[in-house]
């Protein structure tokens, strides 16, 4: 169910106010800011605030960044565009990134129930990271994975209407586009067969085994982890997806989601100890590093 803008944000506490500090440092018990251009900071704080007033920082910037006021810019845009499609929205660590997701169009069966669904995500920060920008991301229920392409627009900050509607019909065009796209590119790819030994020489083209003589143990392990959960991923693919059963026959689209997915769900979303993240694989799918993907995609598309 969607919702308004403000509502989802407000659900997970990213609309928390701000406060931006001169940062300084202290001397001899007194605080002494660090001297600007015309009595202004070089550097400052940007705090979140509590309900409280207790305020944590979020990162430091020069005295120049523009100030805002939190999150509350983005929500406002992204229902004035899109009202009432709002679904989904990631808080980053304390504050310091956000990501809303807001579906615009309805879900498209590709045949044998396997569904994906066009969406648009508007990510910001805080912390300097991410500046405000609007994707397209394409998600897939079967396996959850989510397909985030390449920036639609870059969000000017504005309560202009004329500029909020030219960049509603901007970012329109291209959300359609890229579900067009992906749509096409998936059809054409399940009419596409293939068999478990076409896969395994995908795997070794894109993922080889390093020889022994060329690297460690450590390194060598590392790759048959990732292989041995590409493997797996193709394996359920090909199960739920089969274009015949005797043998089991699966088709490239299954093929890609087997690198993606394992990419996003396994690889990208480990940590030091084996720590799981979901957040980590998003914030690394933004930042478009998802070379297993691109290989993948690349070389499918021969």
């Amino acid at each position: 169910m969607t919702q308004t803008a403000h509502e989802v944000m407000e659900n997970v506490g990213a609309l928390f106010d701000v406060e931006y500090v001169p940062a300084g440092f202290q001397d001899n018990g007194f605080y002494t800011r660090v001297p600007g251009d015309v009595g202004k900071p070089m550097y400052k704080w940007v705090n979140r605030l509590s309900d409280d007033n207790e305020s944590k920082p979020l990162a430091i910037h020069k005295g120049s960044y523009p100030e805002v006021d939190g999150y509350k810019h983005l929500a406002d845009m992204a229902e004035f565009m899109f009202p009432l499609s709002s679904k989904e929205c990631t808080l980053f660590g304390d504050g310091e990134r956000v990501l809303l997701v807001q579906q615009l169009t309805d879900p498209v069966d590709l045949g044998d129930g396997d569904t994906i669904q066009s969406n648009i995500i508007w990510v910001s920060s805080l912390n300097g990271t991410w500046s405000t920008k609007v994707y397209d991301m394409t998600e897939r229920f079967f396996c959850q994975n989510q397909l985030i392409g390449l920036p639609l627009i870059s969000v000017r900050h504005t309560r202009n209407h004329d500029n909020l509607l030219s960049m509603r019909v901007e970012i329109l065009e291209g959300a359609k586009a890229r579900a067009d796209a992906w749509t096409g590119q998936a059809l054409e790819w399940k009419d596409q067969e293939m068999i478990d030994s076409e896969f395994f020489e995908m795997v070794n083209d894109l993922m080889p085994i390093p020889e022994y003589n060329r690297t460690n143990d450590l390194v060598r392990d590392r790759i048959k982890m990732k292989r041995n959960n590409i493997l797996d991923r193709w394996y359920k693919e090909r199960d739920a997806f089969p274009t015949s059963t005797e043998p089991k026959v699966a088709n490239k689209w299954c093929a890609y989601n087997a690198f993606q997915g394992a990419e996003q769900h396994y690889i990208n979303a480990k940590g030091r100890g084996h720590n799981w993240s979901r957040d980590r694989a998003l914030v690394k799918a933004i930042d478009g590093k998802t070379p297993l993907a691109t290989q993948a995609f690349n070389y499918l598309r021969g």
